[in-house]
């Protein structure tokens, strides 16, 4: 078993036994100081975050892993270049080739890198919609200004929530319903990548995984979340299938067989 499935096994587990709760209390030591950089790293940030000349939406979350920022960003560019705009996303490119010094995925006619350059992730959003430029870089600044260049007219932020260098005019914080607050604990206590109050600034959350959690679950979740911003937009989504594809006609690009 390594480090990491110890300390998430003991961050599930309600009643850990005496050296569990004592690598917890270590860990929870660890979560003060992590949290005590966090806020002062923001507090820095927000007193020289640059006002971007477009419009700035940012998709995010405030725990560690998952949460389905990739398919709602997607949905977003869909939606919005179904509307006549031109929108660009900006992703941090992960552990990419890129990552340090930035580039272009997608100009929005054509590829003009390769997958291991751009990342999984950044290059997978450049296929699924063509028409949209794909960019990444640690420097999403330098990134907007290159996406302005291409004809942007509004920045989406791929994993945004916690990039406090660019002003944003809508931020989209998505919430696991599995499990919403990372533990209550901020890392590596738990999964919380800021403290629960930085969800103050959230203008619309989105509940996913919605259909794997009851109704009384839910409630609480919505509770808690109106007491930290009662201004923002509470919505609700749900993962399911919709398509059923052989491997062999996936790799060729054909998706024709729909579930019904």
């Amino acid at each position: 078993m390594s480090i990491e499935s110890y300390i998430l096994g003991l961050q599930k587990n309600p009643s850990p036994g005496k050296i569990g709760k004592i690598v917890l209390g270590g860990l929870e030591l660890l979560a003060g100081v992590y949290e005590k950089g966090v806020v002062k790293k923001y507090e820095k940030a927000g007193r020289n975050a640059r006002r971007m000349p477009i419009p700035v939406i940012s998709v995010g979350n405030i725990t560690a892993g998952g949460t389905g920022k990739t398919p709602c960003i997607l949905k977003l560019a869909e939606m919005l270049h179904k509307k006549g705009h031109h929108p660009a996303i900006l992703s941090r490119g992960y552990k990419s080739g890129l990552e340090k010094v930035g580039g272009v995925v997608s100009d929005g006619r054509s590829l003009r890198i390769s997958q291991k350059l751009a990342g999984d992730e950044p290059y997978m959003m450049a296929l699924k919609i063509p028409d949209v430029p794909v960019l990444v870089g640690r420097n999403r600044i330098i990134s907007a200004e290159k996406a302005i260049k291409l004809g942007a007219d509004i920045l989406l932020l791929d994993d945004g929530f916690q990039y406090w260098d660019m002003k944003r005019d809508l931020d989209i914080v998505l919430i696991d319903c599995t499990n919403p607050f990372g533990y209550g604990y901020s890392l590596p206590r738990g999964l919380l990548r800021e403290p629960m109050e930085a969800l103050r600034r959230a203008h619309t959350f989105i509940l996913t995984k919605s259909e794997q959690t009851d109704v009384s679950v839910k409630t609480d979740i919505k509770k808690n979340l109106f007491r930290l911003a009662p201004q923002a937009l509470i919505l609700e989504s749900f993962h399911s299938p919709s398509l059923l594809v052989p491997f062999n006609k996936w790799k060729k690009g054909i998706k024709e067989d729909c579930l019904s």
